[in-house]
């Protein structure tokens, strides 16, 4: 027997479900999306959304590195196509690790962020950034 959706002890109806692409045929197609840029000024209600972004490595030898989700609420991270897999603003991680394969040896690289939810309800586009830093951060470190 299956069970119907519930919030609390209500059960939901007139709902329906949709997949979302979440294989290697996103990544593959991400490029033909009709992405939309964003100004630093603009703010966005956060719905479930795709963010994508290009950064270009201008040496030799790409290093490891950490990637810092701090300011994002909870989703999933692509570099280059490889699943770079999920953060969540509730921790304990606040960087996830990359290791640098991931990295093109030198020129532009995209990355793919699917953020399904935050707890904050509008936000600022200018406190939205991912920095690359070379060490670990928890939530419970003092920086």
């Amino acid at each position: 027997m299956k069970d119907k959706p519930r919030l609390g002890f209500r059960e939901l109806g007139n709902w329906t479900i949709t997949k979302l692409p979440m294989d290697e045929k996103l990544t593959n197609q991400s490029a033909r999306f009709h992405w939309r840029p964003m100004s630093l000024n603009s703010s966005i209600e956060l719905l479930p959304l795709f963010y994508r972004s290009t950064f270009n490595i201008n040496i030799s030898q790409a290093l490891h590195s950490f990637l810092c989700t701090d300011n994002w609420g909870h989703g999933f991270i692509m570099i280059n196509g490889f699943n770079l897999g999920r953060y969540s603003e509730k921790g304990p991680q606040r960087t996830m690790y990359v290791r640098q394969h991931l990295f093109f040896i030198k020129g532009i690289n995209e990355i793919l962020v699917f953020e399904s939810n935050r707890k904050q309800t509008l936000l600022n586009m200018r406190e939205r950034n991912m920095t690359f830093i070379d060490y670990r951060l928890w939530t419970n470190q003092i920086n």
